[in-house]
This record gives structure tokens, C-alpha cells and sequence, in this order.
């Protein structure tokens, strides 16, 4: 790729990056929306009122709010000020004169800057919660049961998608870039298999992923139906767009709307995860026909995803725990024996594979001052004290810098990936007279990608944008250049050992 072209992907990413998505401007056409300020009086709305109520979007706004809905239900959004992020409301019944025909309502209350808004739709006359309420109660009794997080996943899938008869639903977690990829899945055979497959960060841009982040069910009941714009387009109080964050109807972004059509999914559902308050992955769901989620099942799974969160964050640290113990262990070993040892340089030809194994590492160039000493594979003389140079200009965060691809960060280490593609170093002092590095061969990643994950860039009236991928058929990548990630317990660990050595060769045995 050439500089034109690599400026173009740049603009473009940054475009797709700063596409206001929270101040869509329009809602999904299944509910009304309203924005009240403090005194009652009805600032905003969506322009589909006579949807619900008798009066049109023009009638209705700069007048009291209690006009259009009751004084009773005016009371009771309001009463929602402060009890939460979000309020759902349930069973409110509303007829004459303010609908045509007496029905019960559903709303989700939040504040958003001066206004509160409610967003109401009309209830399914079928409406029941028991049998939901039974299978979502069954589901959080069983997942204590599951002590893998490969395991709950799997059986998170398949009791979602009995409870909510999606064709398709997921988990998809993230990693340290912000790409995804698709640990667990249960589908039927209208929606393709998507399982292993991993995906690029820019499928789900910075400003998505902060709105994924906030604790909410996010449903789109229909990807092809119009959106309903709100009246005015600019907030009467602070002439700026509704903040529409929390809100359960905003309108999607017309380029994620041709993403589904490309993926052919129409209606979709997505929960985030959440691991010590942030986004660790998302459930989605997929569907090939509309589908509108009841209040009542929202409600319930909104309820248990802080269970489910929960659920994964306890998983994800007992195997952390677990690992970190058996490193513990193997540190405590090599402390007692580097201690014990009349001349430490021993220790690394006698217990070279123990010292290795430590961090799983296949090389480490340990200095002491005006001693250096090698153990496994590492760079040559010349490399080495280039990276060296290089090091002390770098940053480190507690004494430690690590990356599991080097050759991106440093050009001249691409010429060595099968020996150093990935580096951990503790420096033990602000000088650089003592330092441990320990280094990782490169570990070649065949990567299934949903569709080639290679941006394609194409040019509108206001410059490079990026075009949603026509194809998620798997297309594979070889690639080169990465070591293993680093585990933050291997560079404790090898602090402490460190320290231990360091003090070892500056104060031998008598």
C-alpha cells in the first residue's frame, strides 16, 4: 500500500471514527420518543406521535406534556429522576382522549443533559412473562455450574437463543486492539456460521464501543424500515442534537444498516459484557426477519446481565489465578536456588530450561552493570546493544516494557522475528545499569476473517470513507511478525527473580 493510499485508509478510519452515532437525530419507527424539561413542557419528540396518541408532533410540542400523555403517566416518568441511568415502566394503561383505543404502554425513562426522556411503545396483548421468566431463572441456576469459560459460553448461546428464538447468537469478545472474534455460537441453518471467525476493530469504530459499553439491551427490530426523525432537529434549550446514548429507539447508522444487509441479518439484538467496568465482549444476536423484543424480556435479560458479566470476569480470574500460581511456584524454585548458589552463572546452564520456562521464553540477555550473560536464543552482540540504545528511550510503565511485536515498534528487530518478535524487559534502575530481557520467537497466526479485513476505501462528495464489506465468507491470514502475548504475571514474576539475581552477582558468597 502506497502513501496516497495509506493516507486515504487514515482519513477514512478517522471519518468512520467520528461519525456522531449517539446524536442520530431519529429513532426506530416502533415507538415514539419524548423530551421534557423541567417544567413539563414537551421540548422534543419524534415526528410519529399520531402512531400512538391523538395529537400530531406540531400540536403537541411547547405545550405541556401532560396534555398528550395524562397528568397520571406525567407523574409517573417523572418520578424516574434520579433512580437510575435507566427506568423501565411497565403496564401503563392509557384510552380517551389522549389515545384512539385504550391500550397498556411500555417506557424506558433516562435523563439526557436538561430533558428526560421517555420512549414509549405499545405492549403486545399476549404479553406473559411467566414461561420467560421460568427459562431466564433456569438459565442463572445452571451457570454456576460451569467452571470453563469456553463451557459457559457455549451454554450461554444456546439457552439465549431458546429464550429469545434468534437464528443466530453469539458471544464475541474482544482483544487488546479492539478486534473480535466469535468464541461461541448457536444458530439454526438460515444464518451462516460465524464461529472462530475475528473481525477488524473498525467494524465496530471508538464511539460504538462507548455506547456498548453502557449497561443497556440494544434491540433493531427492523434494519429496511424508514426512521422517524425528531422535531426540531436541535434541542430548544441548548440548540444543540439529542444526546441519545441510553436511548432503547435511536436510529442505527445507515452504514452499519448496509453492513447487516451485507451480512443478511435484518433484526438484531446485542448485550454488552462488562469485565472490571470495561467493554470485554458483546452477545449478539441475529435474526433474518424482524423481530421486536417484548419490554418484559428486555427488563429480565437487562436484570441478568450483570450476572452474566459477573459470571465471566470470576471465570477469567480463576484461570488467571491458576496460571499465575504455577508461575509463582516456578519463581519461588529458582529464588531458593539463585539464593543458595555460590556463583549464580550456574544457575542458568544448570537450570536453563526452568529459567525459560518461567516466562515461556526462549531467550533472556541479563545485565549487571559491566556484566552481561546469555541464556536460549537472543539477538546477536550487534543487535543487542542497538535494541539497548533503543530501550532507553522507550517507556516503561513499573519498571517493565513489553510487546509481542517488536519488528512494528523497533524496524531493525524484522530481521530477527525468529528470535525476538516479541521482548519483555525490567529494568531494576532509572540508569539502565541493571536490566533483565526476555524474548519470545515469533508464533506464526493463521487468522479466519470474517471477510477480508483489509478496509475498502472509496471517495464520496466529502472525501475517503469506508465501505462496509460485501463478503463474510472466511478469508484467512498468515500472519507474521508476533510473538505470544505477554501475561502481566510473567513480568511480576520475573521481577522479583530479577532482583534476586542482580543481588546475587553484585554480593557473591564469601
Amino acid at each position: 500500500m502506497d502513501s496516497i493510499e495509506n493516507s486515504m485508509l487514515a482519513q477514512a478510519l478517522q471519518r468512520c471514527a467520528s461519525e456522531p452515532i449517539q446524536y442520530a437525530g431519529a429513532i426506530q419507527s416502533h415507538g415514539v420518543l419524548l423530551a421534557i424539561d423541567n417544567q413539563g413542557v414537551l421540548q422534543m419528540c419524534s415526528d410519529n406521535l399520531k402512531q400512538l396518541f391523538v395529537r400530531t408532533a406540531e400540536q403537541a410540542l411547547q405545550r405541556p406534556v401532560a396534555e398528550l400523555i395524562s397528568p397520571e403517566l406525567t407523574a409517573q416518568i417523572t418520578a424516574c429522576i434520579g433512580k437510575g441511568t435507566h427506568v423501565h415502566l411497565t403496564g401503563l394503561k392509557l384510552g380517551q382522549p389522549y389515545l384512539a383505543v385504550a391500550r397498556s404502554l411500555s417506557a424506558m425513562v433516562h435523563q439526557s443533559g436538561q430533558l428526560t426522556i421517555a420512549e414509549l411503545t405499545a405492549e403486545m396483548p399476549e404479553l406473559t412473562l411467566n414461561p420467560e421468566l421460568a427459562d431466564l431463572h433456569s438459565l442463572l441456576l445452571q451457570i454456576n455450574q460451569c467452571n470453563d469459560l469456553t463451557e459457559f459460553c457455549d451454554y450461554l448461546v444456546q439457552e439465549l437463543r431458546r429464550l429469545n428464538g434468534f437464528d443466530r447468537v453469539l458471544v464475541y469478545r474482544f482483544d487488546s486492539q479492539w478486534n473480535g472474534s466469535v468464541i461461541a455460537e448457536s444458530r439454526n441453518t438460515v444464518l451462516p456460521a460465524l464461529l472462530e471467525h475475528h473481525f477488524p476493530a473498525s467494524d465496530i469504530p471508538p464511539q460504538a464501543r462507548a455506547l456498548y459499553a453502557k449497561p443497556l439491551l440494544r434491540n433493531l427490530v427492523d434494519r429496511d424500515v424508514e426512521t422517524v426523525p425528531l422535531l426540531p432537529a436541535l434541542n430548544p434549550i441548548d440548540h444543540a442534537p439529542l444526546d441519545l446514548s441510553w436511548s432503547i429507539l435511536r436510529a442505527v447508522s445507515p452504514v452499519h444498516i448496509e453492513y447487516l444487509r451485507h451480512l443478511g441479518v435484518r433484526s438484531t439484538m446485542t448485550l454488552p459484557l462488562l469485565h472490571d467496568g470495561k467493554l470485554w465482549g458483546l452477545i449478539t444476536c441475529h435474526n433474518a426477519l424482524p423481530v421486536t423484543i417484548s419490554t418484559g424480556l428486555r427488563v429480565l435479560i437487562e436484570a441478568a446481565s450483570s450476572t452474566l458479566s459477573l459470571k465471566i470476569a470470576a471465570l477469567e480470574y480463576q484461570l488467571q489465578l491458576q496460571l499465575r500460581e504455577e508461575v509463582r511456584q516456578q519463581q519461588g524454585r529458582l529464588v531458593e536456588i539463585i539464593q543458595s548458589t555460590e556463583d549464580v552463572r550456574n544457575v542458568f546452564t544448570r537450570y536453563q530450561a526452568e529459567y525459560l520456562n518461567l516466562a515461556d521464553v526462549d531467550g533472556s540477555y541479563i545485565v549487571c552493570g559491566a556484566e552481561q550473560f546469555s541464556v536460549g536464543d537472543v539477538p546477536t552482540d550487534e543487535e543487542l546493544a542497538e535494541l539497548l540504545a533503543w530501550l532507553k528511550t522507550q517507556s516503561f510503565v513499573d519498571g517493565v516494557f513489553s510487546t509481542d511485536m517488536l519488528g512494528s515498534l523497533f524496524a531493525p528487530a524484522k530481521n530477527y522475528p525468529e528470535v525476538a518478535a516479541g521482548l519483555l524487559c525490567v529494568a531494576l534502575d532509572d540508569q539502565f545499569e541493571s536490566l533483565i530481557l526476555c524474548f519470545r520467537a515469533e508464533s506464526i497466526r493463521h487468522i479466519a476473517w470474517a471477510g477480508s479485513p483489509y478496509a475498502s476505501v472509496v471517495r464520496d462528495q466529502h472525501g475517503p470513507m469506508i465501505e462496509p464489506r460485501r463478503s463474510f465468507a472466511a478469508w484467512l491470514e498468515v500472519a507474521r511478525g508476533y510473538s505470544q502475548p505477554w501475561a502481566y504475571f510473567c513480568a511480576d514474576a520475573l521481577k522479583v527473580l530479577a532482583y534476586s539475581i542482580v543481588h546475587r552477582l553484585k554480593t557473591p558468597s564469601a
